[in-house]
């Protein structure tokens, strides 16, 4: 990225090749992004830098194993902890692959309810993604990356 930093992101993914392909896409859009694979990674983040937007996987892996400290209980931790209150209202983007599995369709619905403000289903293109942040950041620019 060249230029000025647009805002600061966090991206909490346990999968670090996709993470990779959204910081490199949100870099190419003037975002910087600080990436966490845990859940209190991501929290420790938040207390140790100014953070402008979070985009947060739903479900995580620690091996090969699902944990219980995914995105959403990360949302209801963000939205609820007294340590953290300077960002209770800080914009947060859930995303989830899971939808398409038996019995998680409404998974995205009940990140909204925990607190998520914007849901992307993967896959999902990264101009989706920037479209997302420059919404929620209301920065008004025309998308980075071409929205199809």
């Amino acid at each position: 990225m060249t230029g000025t930093t647009l805002a600061t992101l966090l991206l909490l993914e346990d999968d670090i090749v996709f993470a990779r392909l959204l910081m490199d896409s949100l870099d190419q859009a003037g975002y910087a992004v600080i990436h966490a694979a845990k859940m209190q990674d991501a929290l420790d983040l938040l207390v140790d830098h100014p953070i402008d937007l979070v985009i947060t996987d739903v479900f995580i892996k620690h091996g090969m194993k699902y944990t219980p400290e995914g995105g959403l209980l990360f949302l209801t931790r963000l939205r609820a902890s007294p340590g953290l209150s300077r960002y209770r209202g800080l914009p947060v983007i859930a995303i989830s692959g899971a939808i398409y599995t038996p019995g998680t369709q409404n998974l995205l619905q009940i990140a909204l309810d925990h607190g998520a403000d914007r849901v992307l289903a993967k896959p999902f293109l990264p101009g989706d993604l920037i479209l997302a942040v420059e919404t929620l950041l209301g920065s008004g620019r025309v998308p980075s990356v071409a929205v199809y």
